[in-house]
């Protein structure tokens, strides 16, 4: 899928929001859709002017550093994609690889795989205790672009039957320049959402905290009220995230015209 500016700065929001850094676990290897300069300017907007100017000619390791992560590892299933690894999100994960990370990145991977099931559940092991779970995924506009589309109900219902909290989400709607884009936080993780028809196409951006380990724990979809996602597993939005959006263009600086 790629990183454009829009999600380099939400992505630099969702890392100050959790305190992030160490390691993190990149799924594919993301080409980045802006240049060094631009990237830097909207760093500085959502982490201040102390970030260290990144390469014009920059790559996916020189976004993630420049987000906040010390070390990044990049997988995939194909060799002439680059990655550091090679693995199949289909089955076992790497056994160095269990509880290693402080967070993963799915952005526009796991749409491609076809057990999500058992993705979700070996990414989450791959995680440290308190590590972050972090998906960019196509939500509408992407028809027929991989096996799945996701909404905010999958991650939510599943998040939170398995151990984690902090819960956000975030539609990041696109126009037909990749630079340019509206984040609207998603009050409600679990109702209906209307694309705003100014969209030419729009991702989600969700990310969970993991609490405790469980043993997995099957989400369940219905409308019955106490299988709802608790409104205590959310994460409030961030006004400082709001507002470095906001001196990006991105957003508003108040939570407000929120996606329900």
């Amino acid at each position: 899928m790629g990183l454009s500016l829009p999600l380099i700065s939400a992505l630099a929001g969702i890392v100050q929001s959790y305190r992030l850094g160490g390691d993190l676990l990149a799924l594919g290897v993301q080409t980045i859709r802006c240049d060094g300069r631009h990237a830097s300017r909207v760093l500085r907007d959502m982490r201040g002017p102390s970030v260290v100017s990144l390469p014009d000619r920059c790559d996916h390791r020189d976004v993630y550093r420049g987000i906040g992560f010390a070390r990044s590892t990049s997988i995939d299933l194909f060799k002439a994609e680059g990655p550091d690894r090679i693995v199949d999100l289909g089955g076992p994960m790497p056994d160095d690889f269990s509880g290693a990370f402080d967070a993963f990145l799915d952005a526009g991977t796991l749409e491609h795989v076809f057990d999500v099931r058992a993705s979700l559940t070996g990414l989450a092991a791959c995680l440290k205790p308190g590590g972050v779970a972090i998906h960019i995924s196509p939500f509408a506009g992407f028809e027929n672009h991989g096996f799945f589309q996701f909404g905010p109900k999958l991650f939510a219902r599943f998040y939170a039957a398995n151990g984690f909290r902090d819960l956000q989400a975030w539609l990041i709607h696109l126009t037909d320049d990749d630079n340019a884009a509206t984040v609207a936080p998603v009050l409600d993780h679990d109702a209906p959402i209307r694309v705003p028809h100014t969209a030419y196409r729009s991702l989600l951006l969700y990310s969970a905290r993991l609490a405790q380990r469980v043993s997995f724990r099957t989400p369940i979809d219905t409308h019955l009220a106490e299988c709802a996602t608790p409104a205590s597993l959310l994460l409030p939005h961030d006004p400082a995230m709001l507002r470095g959006l906001a001196r990006s263009g991105f957003a508003r600086p108040e939570v407000g015209g929120a996606s329900r």
